[in-house]
């Protein structure tokens, strides 16, 4: 149970991470668009 929990846990800051990086990108696309 505890490998099931480290890993969801890791997953979850993966995809935080992922999303603190593409932000600013997505930020400048939508601007762009608008």
């Amino acid at each position: 149970t505890m490998i099931y929990i480290a890993f969801l846990f890791g997953l979850t800051f993966l995809l935080v991470y992922m999303f603190k990086l593409i932000k600013p990108y997505a930020t400048m696309i939508i601007d762009l668009y608008m």
